[in-house]
């Protein structure tokens, strides 16, 4: 009986090891799934900025070609 219960004991903690190392890889993959969101956060706001500089830029093309032109029309909108 107390080899059976030392083979049992020697399972638990074989098996408690491998349970504290799929934990800590799991930590660790939790951690690079948040630094992973926080850089796609980062470029999406970038990528956002971008966008509404490319509008600008338009809007002010737009106005100045309008003024090249002479339509007031549109400067005056």
């Amino acid at each position: 009986m107390t080899v059976r219960k030392s083979e049992k004991d020697k399972e638990i903690t074989r098996l408690k090891r491998e349970l504290n190392k799929v934990n800590n890889d799991l930590a660790k993959k939790k951690e690079e799934l948040k630094s992973t969101r926080s850089e796609l956060r980062g470029l999406k706001a970038e990528n956002n900025k971008k966008k509404e500089q490319t509008i600008r830029l338009t809007e002010e093309q737009s106005r100045l070609l309008s003024e090249l032109l002479g339509d007031t029309s549109i400067t005056n909108s």
